[in-house]
């Protein structure tokens, strides 16, 4: 955030815009972790991916910085109709019923939203947590990217992950009345993320770890393509 100055001995956060809000700035801290084993165990929970396999993986360390995460908690709240038709036979004509039903919304995400314009990615907020628990005053440390995404542009993309989220679970949508507002005051924690980068089959995928826990953010797998019918072939003596 371009109006906030932050002392390099004590951490003290100025604020050089009144009309800005100044938002509460923690930080994780880093611990040694095993990034490439940790990758590994990710990649090996793929479909049809072996242990053997996973570790096969030609992988390395592309980022290993502080990260700025918005912490934020959503509310959605409103209704949700859905339609769908079902024919019946009746004395052998075919009879179409129309079935609606009425979803009421009340529910509340805890979105972690990376403060970053230029992010490859955002964390998979409905596996991954943030560790409040071990978050520590912030500080100065090496390494630190800076925030780009103020509070307003996280909470617009914080509701909007929630509202895809919640959209996937239901099906011939006909309705969608669905709010979101932020509940609380949004956070930022600087987290120590690494960022592992592996090939497969010509293609790039990626595993980021959060190193102060050692807990996968996000990542992607492989889907490794297998023909079922060999299972069944006999084995020729």
């Amino acid at each position: 955030l371009p109006w906030l100055i932050i002392c390099s001995y004590c951490g003290f956060v100025n604020n050089l815009d009144p009309s800005k809000v100044v938002p509460q700035i923690g930080i994780l801290p880093s611990t040694n972790i095993d990034a490439f084993k940790i990758a590994e165990d990710f990649i090996a929970k793929g479909i049809f991916v072996t242990r053997g396999a996973a570790k096969s993986a030609n992988m390395r360390v592309v980022e290993d910085k502080y990260v700025p995460i918005w912490h934020i908690t959503i509310k959605l709240s409103g209704y949700i109709e859905t339609v769908r038709y079902v024919t019946e036979y009746i004395n052998r004509t075919p009879v179409t019923r129309t079935i609606r039903q009425h979803f009421n919304v009340s529910e509340t995400y805890e979105m972690p939203i990376i403060a970053r314009r230029s992010a490859e990615f955002q964390p998979d907020f409905e596996k991954y947590k943030l560790p409040l628990a071990s978050k520590q005053p912030f500080k100065l440390v090496s390494d630190m990217l800076s925030i780009e995404l103020d509070r307003d542009e996280a909470i617009s993309l914080a509701t909007s992950k929630a509202m895809e989220s919640l959209k996937k679970r239901y099906s011939n949508i006909s309705v969608f009345n669905v709010k979101g507002e932020a509940v609380g005051e949004p956070e930022v924690i600087y987290v120590p993320l690494v960022v592992v980068k592996y090939n497969w089959d010509e293609k790039e995928y990626f595993v980021a770890i959060d190193k102060s826990n050692g807990n996968v953010i996000a990542g992607t797998r492989p889907l490794v393509k297998f023909n079922i019918s060999s299972l069944f072939k006999k084995h020729e003596e």
